[in-house]
């Protein structure tokens, strides 16, 4: 009789299933047509699978449009098909990075090597990519984000392109022009003299603008190792090979002005910056940053006193000269940190927001930790002669040897981001990398971000970059140097 009963029970329930068009409704009589399942309640939720990161990522082949609710990311994710993708955030501080690749990914082209943000727009170099029939020359990709989705727009790649040209070495973008460095380029028979590429948009599109040289460079000198871009369209190049004098890889800035000209945009020269305290392996110009009327360039080679390669910051103001930028003018403020020793390699990378400058030692020796890395965070006087104050010095609480915690930094007015390219080594897994992210007037600690799926030799982190709230990381070395990026709302 129970079998009976229960035959009957079933055959009921499939009847009524099947019987309302395809549709289930769980706590109502009328399903929506385009449901195959309908739950409805006024005092109950629906539960999905709820599980850690861990269990996540072991899921064996799951289907695209699979939701489970992450316990350690605090937020429900989807596969797509290819990756897990944040679907919804329950706490602001937990949301998890948007990340991207080259499409297609191309192994050992170092796609996030360096990365630049502006407004909508995400300049990536991939410096060992490369231009047709012209292997290893680099290229950059651009990045657009469309109705609060980034995609990949254009591909950039020098039209006078050469093997080890080391195009993306550096990149710079502003609301108008994207800016690459090429400082393995040759010019003039010239080996590693180097050159810039400035790009501007039409539309969607991106096209090469003009090619930049320094008119004095020499064999070597690798002008564009880094370069900065401000929207007065002002661009700072540095040259840390430059040879000034006698000494040998002392390292160099130059100082470009755009404006429309007769047949097109024209960037003439205003000033080549150097330190009259300079000394040979200074590397001045390795990292560079404009802001406004400063530009900071960092010489992580600078010896002080008996504490070889410990590096330094040099402070360049436009109207140290009254008449504004103009060559061989003094610099505006020279800055070491009081406590630093050898090869701290302070200055290895520095960013400047207004009145914010911060500067990466990766070098620094914590503790008894060798190489876990700083940073040291300046805030500038509003009144003349606008020095910068005593630091702040930033270090992470949980940081190792090894580290090199400020390869990379960027700050905004409200933010600081710090890049550890080599943290995380766990589970076998060697050099994965993150970045730690501060925040509020004095920056204080917010988060820190490791790869979602970490990766031996990684390299998340070795390139930051901010803009307002939006932050933009680099991981080079993952997928076999496929390279990847990381996009994260911090708002």
């Amino acid at each position: 009789m129970k079998i009976r009963t229960s035959f009957w029970l079933v055959f009921f329930l499939v009847w009524k299933l099947t019987s309302i068009s395809q549709s289930v409704g769980v706590g109502t009589n009328t399903p929506h047509s385009s449901a195959q399942l309908d739950v409805s309640s006024t005092t109950k939720g629906t539960l999905i699978t709820t599980m850690s990161s861990a269990q996540r990522k072991a899921i064996s082949n799951p289907a695209p449009g699979l939701l489970v609710f992450d316990i350690d990311k605090k937020t429900i994710y989807m596969f797509d098909g290819t990756q897990w993708l944040p679907f919804l955030f329950s706490v602001t501080e937990k949301n998890p990075p948007t990340y991207a690749q080259a499409q297609p990914p191309i192994l050992n082209q170092n796609f996030g090597y360096k990365v630049a943000i502006y407004e909508d727009y995400a300049v990536i170099a991939a410096n060992n990519g490369s231009a047709p029939g012209v292997p290893n020359s680099g290229r950059a990709y651009i990045f657009f984000r469309d109705n609060g989705v980034w995609k990949m727009q254009d591909i950039l790649m020098a039209n006078d392109a050469a093997t080890g040209d080391d195009f993306g070495a550096s990149v710079s973008i502003n609301a108008n022009y994207a800016v690459i460095g090429a400082p393995g380029a040759d010019v003039n028979g010239d080996n590693n003299r180097g050159s810039v590429y400035v790009f501007s948009r039409t539309g969607t599109a991106w096209s090469q603008q003009n090619k930049i040289t320094a008119s004095d460079g020499q064999p070597n000198d690798f002008f564009g190792r880094a370069v900065s871009i401000n929207n007065d369209n002002f661009l700072a190049i540095g040259a840390n090979g430059d040879d000034i004098g006698g000494n040998s890889n002392q390292g160099s800035a130059y100082i470009f002005k755009g404006t429309a000209g007769i047949g097109g945009f024209i960037w003439t020269l205003q000033a080549k910056l150097t330190a009259s305290d300079g000394d040979a392996g200074d590397n001045l110009g390795f990292s560079i940053a404009m802001s406004g009327s400063f530009v900071i360039a960092g010489a992580y080679g600078d010896d002080i006193g008996v504490n070889i390669d410990q590096g330094s910051v040099y402070s360049f103001y436009e109207f140290t000269n009254p008449a504004g930028w103009t060559s061989g003018q003094a610099y505006h403020q020279k800055i070491t940190a009081a406590d630093g020793d050898g090869s701290d390699f302070f200055g290895i990378s520095v960013d400047i927001n207004f009145n914010r400058l911060i500067v990466g030692a990766s070098g620094d020796d914590i503790g008894p930790n060798p190489d876990q890395g700083s940073a040291y965070l300046y805030f500038r006087l509003g009144i003349p002669p606008f020095l910068w104050t005593a630091p702040e010095k930033i270090t992470a609480a949980d940081g190792a040897a090894n580290d090199n915690f400020g390869i990379s930094v960027a700050v905004s007015t409200t933010h600081a981001v710090v890049g550890a390219y080599r943290s995380g080594d766990e589970a076998g897994i060697i050099n994965p990398g993150s970045f730690y992210i501060y925040s509020g007037f004095n920056l204080v600690f917010s988060r820190k971000v490791a790869d979602d799926v970490p990766d031996t030799n990684g390299y998340f982190g070795f390139s930051v970059a901010i803009f307002a709230y939006d932050i933009l990381v680099g991981a080079y070395g993952k997928n076999n140097n496929a390279g990847q990026i990381a996009f994260l709302n911090v708002q």
